[in-house]
């Protein structure tokens, strides 16, 4: 929720949305982790992190990956 308001805020801050996105993925909702890390890379484009939190959100895992 904190995430959620912060992107409410502060709405052209990737970072705030790197956050949401994995607080959505960390409760398994894949779908808005996806968004929520899309948008975070069209305002920071190319950060190669945020490059990989996606794949792994589309791959429905969350990050970081839970240790086995």
């Amino acid at each position: 929720a904190l995430a959620g308001r912060a992107v409410e805020l502060e709405p052209d801050d990737g970072d705030w949305h790197d956050t949401l996105a994995v607080a959505h993925a960390r409760v398994g909702d894949f779908e808005a982790a996806v968004r929520a890390e899309a948008r975070a890379l069209e305002l920071l484009p190319g950060d190669a992190e945020l490059e990989a939190r996606l794949a792994l959100f589309r791959e429905g895992k969350a990050y970081p990956a839970p240790s086995p």
